[in-house]
């Protein structure tokens, strides 16, 4: 079993640990918890359904910033119901973790 152990005090290296002994549990683990979006191949297809289909028609005599606040509020109620909120626990040894965060996954990203 090796291991890459974070220092506890501020520096940018790591220490790699090998150990063939009984398996120890880790003392400094940690956990955060994190906002993301799944995405996925059905509902992508579902929201360019949905608006290919949407009509969005602004008042032509309110000003440019009520049209611009009913556009976002238009926005982000398409996003948070095609691709709704979901909030996961990632912990320093959770070997998901690179790949849930990274911007190359089309699976998963950051709010």
């Amino acid at each position: 079993m090796s291991r890459a152990v974070i220092s506890t005090v501020k520096t940018d290296h790591k220490a790699v640990v090998a150990y063939s002994g009984p398996e120890k549990c880790v003392l400094n683990k940690r956990r955060q918890r994190r906002v993301l979006r799944k995405r996925s191949y059905t509902q992508h297809a579902l929201f360019l359904e949905h608006i290919s289909e949407l009509k969005i028609d602004f008042p032509s005599d309110a000003d440019v910033q009520t049209n611009f606040d009913s556009m976002y509020n238009i926005m982000v109620n398409l996003l948070d119901r095609f691709y709704p909120e979901r909030e996961i626990t990632l912990t320093s040894s959770d070997r998901r973790s690179s790949h849930l965060l990274s911007r190359r996954s089309y699976g998963a990203r950051i709010v």
